[in-house]
């Protein structure tokens, strides 16, 4: 996963109340989880066609926590019937920029050493001469 539930807890203090399914006041830990695994499972989705998934770079996980936490936010709050236009125009910001990973109009800050080699359709082709000498 992309996100803890403690990440969760500290990035959405103010949706805390989303995450209350057996309404005794406080979030559920084991329903946030599930959310965010479900969030992460999205992005990988989207993940897949430009790099190995689960994305593991350590240059990568500030941004990846930062959309899964949203995503997550938004899928909570649909079930739970509460969602909000903030909520909504968040997770589609998410989407917009995993799109744009995609189709390779948005990078992810990886280490060059982690990145996972995959054919980018560009290449080079080296032609030598004929030998001369033999």
């Amino acid at each position: 996963m992309y996100a803890s539930v403690d990440d969760w807890l500290a990035y959405e203090a103010s949706h805390k109340s989303i995450a209350d399914t057996d309404f005794d006041g406080e979030p559920d830990r084991d329903v946030i989880e599930r959310f965010l695994q479900r969030a992460s499972d999205e992005m990988d989705g989207w993940l897949a066609s430009r790099t190995d998934v689960p994305v593991t770079d350590p240059k990568a996980a500030g941004i990846l926590r930062h959309h899964c936490t949203l995503i997550a936010t938004y899928h909570l709050a649909n079930t739970a019937n509460t969602g909000t236009e903030e909520i909504e125009t968040r997770y589609k910001a998410s989407v917009s920029w995993l799109k744009s990973v995609a189709e390779g109009k948005a990078n992810l800050p990886l280490s060059k050493s982690l990145s996972s080699g995959k054919a980018s359709g560009v290449g080079v082709t080296f032609v030598t001469p004929d030998r001369v000498f033999k």
